[in-house]
């Protein structure tokens, strides 16, 4: 079985669950899974009883209304939640036509896919195109429009995995633009050396500045993580210390950490979670929220990977 329609048994059961019914409802013919599909496939892959298969399938359920509600607002066809519960919250059922399901909730469909696939460097890539470098590109337009939009005085670059070419990364020439933009930090340190993962742990940069191009505006540093492992790596971006590592002189105002998952984070361990990222975290829901700027390349190439990633493991799309 595909590890995308695969029964999870992780630590985030309740979100795991809930990402089952989403994907099994995409691919059933009739587009529907009820809370009683899903309790019997965990009964069936976790062992438990009757009663604790239920239990867990209530609470996915909720999490699926929960889902629902958050993105109820959005209007735009390709951010709007591509599911509905009917029948008392008793079934979940995929809506668009099968003419729109490329188009129809792409980014939600391209952030859950990318949850639920390997990020094995050797089986990630479908279409030639690499789902960690998009996911970055992605975020990056997802964080320019939370940080105010892109005019004048506001922009984001990228400076992890997807600005790199040919598999290199310049990075002392990515600082130096970086401080160029913020017009603060100096450029690139004298005699630093380049971290050995090529970015320093930071994947995106976004800043909002004044109209007097003094230091000391609205500057954000972010991490782009994918896998099951994500979290890792919370807290682990120091934003002063990458400054000091890297820049010619410290900036002025310590930038804002930010940390995007692909996955929908569990509602309780959410406090506890951006409390050890120290952190503004965006998960799935989050970033479809803010999603209206995301351009048509990024788009294109995450239906492109979608249907790649989903013929190549046995079902047609």
């Amino acid at each position: 079985m595909s590890e995308l329609l695969a029964v999870a048994t992780g630590e985030d059961q309740v979100t795991d669950h809930a990402d089952w019914v989403e994907l099994h409802s995409f691919f059933k013919d009739d587009g529907s899974i009820s809370r009683e599909d899903l309790a019997r496939a965990i009964n069936r892959v976790g062992h438990v009883t009757d009663d604790r298969a239920r239990e867990l399938a209530d609470s996915a359920f909720n999490e699926l209304a929960d889902r629902a509600a958050t993105l109820s607002h959005l209007s735009v066809r390709f951010l709007k939640y591509p599911f509905e519960l009917t029948k008392k919250n008793e079934v979940l059922q995929y809506t668009p036509r099968h003419s729109d399901r490329m188009k129809h909730g792409l980014a939600y469909m391209f952030l859950l896919a990318v949850t639920r696939h390997s990020m094995d460097a050797k089986k990630r890539k479908h279409a030639g195109i690499d789902p960690t470098a998009l996911f970055e590109s992605f975020c990056s337009e997802v964080l320019l429009q939370f940080w105010g939009g892109p005019h004048a005085r506001c922009g984001a670059i990228v400076v992890g995995t997807s600005s790199r070419k040919n598999g290199k990364a310049n990075f002392p020439s990515v600082i130096d633009s970086l401080c160029k933009s913020l017009k603060d930090g100096g450029g690139w340190k004298t005699n630093a050396r380049s971290p050995k993962g090529g970015d320093g742990g930071l994947d995106l940069a976004v800043w909002r500045r004044f109209a007097d191009e003094r230091p000391g505006g609205l500057i954000g540093f972010a991490q782009c993580k994918t896998g099951v492992h994500w979290r890792r790596d919370l807290g682990k971006l120091r934003p002063r210390a990458f400054c000091g590592s890297y820049m010619e002189s410290p900036l002025l105002l310590d930038p804002q950490p930010v940390y995007m998952v692909p996955c929908r984070v569990n509602r309780d361990r959410w406090d506890d979670d951006t409390r050890n990222a120290s952190a503004i975290l965006f998960d799935r829901c989050r970033l479809v929220e803010y999603g209206e700027l995301i351009s048509t390349k990024t788009l294109s190439h995450s239906a492109k990977w979608l249907e790649k990633a989903l013929k190549d493991h046995g079902v047609g799309v």
